[in-house]
């Protein structure tokens, strides 16, 4: 497969233009974070606190202090935090205070929320000796108080999304052309697929390919290279699973199944995965606005769910549910379970309980 590059706004573009102003350290005084895609929220907080001087464990818990609110705006204590924010810096050049999962950006403020917002932002503009960063799984850039921070310019709110397929497949690539790498589109995409277009994943992978790589001396990077030294991702194996069983091929179900035995993955691994694999496809089939995961798995959920009917992956559930519950409680061969397993979600009407195995 081959990728192109995207012309229209990213993450990577949003944290280049957050990343040029922290270097050329052009702080703001209030900073949020937010966004699905926590490596580049993780990637940006750190990079300010090194310009701000903070990259030492001693300058970090001299000077930054940190409050996690746990997702509950009751535990703010707004009188703390405007004091915090006054408060000079001793060996960095500010102060940072680091407000975690405040919820703040989510919903309207109340009455007595605004006022208190208001005395906490008066204080930081006029103490200028703080940098206080809001760190958000999600915002709602509507609300009134998030776009009065959009407007201003002693703030700045940063809201990396899922970075698309095709945007990482670019970015991966020219990471390892950095490193003097090439990669063929069918290793390129197999890295993506394994990773799960994780970012987090991504730079690990990337980390073992780089020393494996050097040491091989080699230039290019293909299959053969990738299957080596990357383990390949088991829910991988579970989606081509669901596929053979879609489309009623028994025999390539078994070959699967055996692969997964072969890696020497226990039976019940097997039977967790799947069984949670049909859960979110039941989901995706019938409530796909609840799925919270990246697009790639999304898209890549709902267009198997297209396969089934709901009717049939509430069976095929009930099977991995009844199967476990044998295997469990009575002395069952595997072999003979996991066969009868595959039988059942390719034939959801064969008539055969696993009951029947239990010895």
């Amino acid at each position: 497969m081959a990728y192109t590059k995207k012309q229209t706004t990213n993450s990577f573009n949003l944290y280049q233009t957050a990343v040029k102003a922290i270097q050329a350290e052009q702080f703001k005084l209030l900073y949020v974070l937010a966004g699905e895609e926590r490596f580049l929220v993780s990637a940006a907080l750190e990079k300010l606190k090194v310009q701000l001087g903070l990259a030492s464990d001693l300058k970090s818990e001299i000077d930054a202090h940190v409050i996690d609110i746990d997702a509950k705006t009751s535990n703010l204590d707004w009188p703390s935090i405007t004091s915090e924010c006054q408060m000079p810096p001793f060996m960095a050049k500010k102060r940072l205070l680091l407000i975690k999962q405040s919820k703040l950006f989510q919903q309207a403020l109340g009455v007595e929320k605004q006022a208190a917002w208001q005395t906490f932002m008066q204080a930081l503009c006029q103490s200028k000796a703080c940098v206080c960063v809001f760190l958000e799984d999600k915002i709602d850039q509507r609300l009134k108080h998030c776009q009065a921070l959009s407007k201003s310019q002693d703030c700045a709110i940063y809201n990396f999304s899922y970075v698309e397929q095709p945007v990482l497949a670019v970015w991966l690539a020219n990471e390892l052309k950095k490193l003097g790498l090439k990669i063929t589109n069918s290793a390129l995409t197999s890295l993506l697929e394994r990773s799960n277009c994780e970012l987090f994943v991504l730079q690990n992978e990337l980390r073992k390919l780089k020393l494996y790589c050097q040491a091989n001396n080699l230039t290019a990077i293909d299959m053969n290279v990738v299957d080596q030294l990357l383990q390949r991702d088991m829910k991988a194996d579970i989606f081509d699973l669901l596929d053979a069983v879609s489309a009623k091929n028994l025999a390539k179900a078994k070959a699967i199944m055996s692969i997964l035995q072969a890696n020497k993955q226990v039976f019940l691994v097997t039977l967790l995965l799947l069984g949670r694999h049909m859960r979110e496809l039941l989901v995706a089939k019938t409530r796909p606005d609840l799925l919270t995961a990246s697009p790639w798995k999304v898209n890549k959920l709902k267009a198997q769910a297209r396969q089934f009917t709901a009717q049939e992956l509430s069976d095929m559930i009930r099977f991995c549910a009844d199967c476990d519950t044998v295997y469990k409680s009575s002395y069952t061969d595997e072999l003979a379970l996991s066969d009868l397993l595959l039988a059942k979600l390719v034939k959801t009407d064969l008539d055969i309980k696993f009951a029947e195995l239990a010895i």
